[in-house]
């Protein structure tokens, strides 16, 4: 038996039609059935039953089949074993994103694996701060996450697309059209409860970038709306709650200028690691894919 029998197997098991899985295996249907009948006679014993329509796994061909796969990962496990003999051994990287990295970090891992074959690469995608966590546990050995909260030269500050602030229609800051960080700093702030996390941990990061961690208050949006009417409050809630806003006469969204069209990543890899070559190497592909989309501003930090 060769390996190239078990991912035709493999094929056969995920299709159960023989032409397709000859396509899939890049053969043709009579070297397809030629090759499963050789496996049945190497092994004595009805792996699939035929009809003229499709293929169904006997009982015999359900447990082949999962030898194959076992089969089939033992010789990945073996071949990653083995680089470090062949002095082409480039190590294994363990890469952590959050969504918003998404538009970069898969398109740069797939192009860097395809220059380089024999390095393994793993993918977490996960928030933030569980991102913060691991690659200071060194649980991961590189990290792409938002930046979108850094301040700018003219004091402002960026909310992310899937946060929204706002306030009553009576507020100081309702009719400002320039509404610099330390303009915000002096209200207290409400927020709005979500049930997504990703929303959560960006309203948290709000409240962080106004020194309000530990002070802000959370309601549902009801409760928010009341406590900011005739008051002070500023308040921020998930986007979700946008339409809800509009709706409302005596509400106004703190929006002109406070938003930026770019997405602001960071990447952070230990000052060890990076000298590395294979990550040195994943590091200049990630740069230059996020170099390759004007919308995005990516700085390298080493820890």
């Amino acid at each position: 038996m060769r390996l190239e029998q078990f991912e035709q197997f493999i094929a056969l098991g995920r299709y159960q039609h023989f032409r397709q899985a000859a396509e899939h295996c890049g053969l043709s249907t009579s070297a397809l059935t030629r090759s499963i009948q050789t496996l049945e006679q190497d092994l004595n014993c009805q792996l699939v039953t035929r009809s003229t329509r499709s293929v169904a796994l006997t009982e015999a061909g359900e447990t082949f089949l999962q030898y194959c796969h076992q089969c089939l990962d033992s010789h990945e496990m073996l071949k990653q074993k083995l680089q470090r003999f062949s002095g082409n051994d480039l190590g294994k990287i363990k890469v952590g994103y959050c969504t918003n990295a998404t538009a970069i970090v898969p398109q740069a891992i797939g192009k860097f694996m395809q220059q380089y074959p024999s390095v393994s690469v793993e993918m977490h995608l996960q928030e933030k701060s569980t991102l913060a966590e691991r690659l200071k546990s060194g649980s991961i050995d590189l990290a792409v996450y938002s930046n979108e909260l850094a301040s700018t030269g003219d004091d402002t500050i960026k909310l992310p697309d899937q946060v929204v602030m706002f306030c009553h229609q009576s507020h100081p800051l309702a009719c400002e059209l320039n509404i610099a960080h330390g303009s915000l700093l002096q209200f207290p702030l409400l927020a709005c409860m979500s049930n997504s996390s990703k929303v959560v941990n960006m309203i948290e990061d709000v409240a962080t970038s106004l020194n309000k961690k530990g002070s802000f208050k959370l309601g549902t949006f009801e409760q928010v709306v009341n406590g900011i009417t005739n008051s002070n409050t500023i308040a921020v809630c998930g986007i979700e709650h946008r339409n809800e806003i509009i709706q409302r006469e005596d509400l106004v969204i703190l929006e002109p200028d406070l938003r930026d069209s770019s997405l602001n990543l960071a990447m952070k890899v230990s000052q060890e690691l990076i000298s590395q070559p294979s990550i040195n190497q994943l590091v200049n592909f990630i740069t230059q894919e996020a170099s390759n989309q004007p919308e995005i501003k990516l700085k390298q930090f080493t820890i």
